[in-house]
């Protein structure tokens, strides 16, 4: 598995579930934080269980790509902030060509 191959698969997930004002959000984030911060799936504003564990399961890819993490990378944090902006402006970039 390549890296490309890697990125069009959370394309997948992301775009075809419609995710991306979030991944905007996040892309956002990673911006302009200057300190490594947490929980990226928590500044979502889905109230469904389904959206939000999606989103989990994203903010846990992240953060093993890009962050740390003590005892869950569920609970981690991302340190990487350009690298997983740059990934995210990928994603972004990818759905936008979708349509």
């Amino acid at each position: 598995m390549t890296e490309q191959d890697f990125t069009e698969a959370f394309f997948h997930v992301v775009c075809y579930n419609g995710y991306e004002e979030d991944i905007k959000e996040w892309a956002r984030i990673c911006g302009e934080q200057e300190y490594p911060f947490v929980f990226l799936y928590r500044w979502n504003l889905h109230n469904d269980p389904f959206s939000r564990s999606q989103l989990e399961v994203l903010n846990i890819i992240l953060v093993t790509l890009f962050g740390d993490y003590g005892t869950s990378p569920r609970t981690g944090w991302i340190e990487k902030k350009q690298e997983c902006k740059e990934f995210l402006d990928k994603i972004i970039e990818m759905c936008a060509d979708r349509e």
